[in-house]
């Protein structure tokens, strides 16, 4: 019975740092992804900033011609 018992702890043990190397994995892409997320953003905004201007010049172009 004792060498079962240290083989299942054994097999416990690697178990759960297999579960600590995943979640650590985990956290890493997760605070990429929010890096890569917050870019996508302010490239967002940034894009509709410079697109309110030109569409008020399309707007003005199109009721010049109507």
């Amino acid at each position: 019975m004792p060498r079962s018992r240290e083989a299942f702890l054994k097999v416990l043990e690697s178990a759960w740092t297999v579960v600590l190397r995943l979640e650590a994995a985990a956290a890493a892409k997760r605070a990429e992804l929010d890096r890569e997320r917050s870019a996508l953003l302010e490239d967002w905004e940034r894009l509709e900033a410079a697109h309110k201007p030109f569409d008020a010049r399309v707007r003005a172009a199109c009721s010049a011609h109507e």
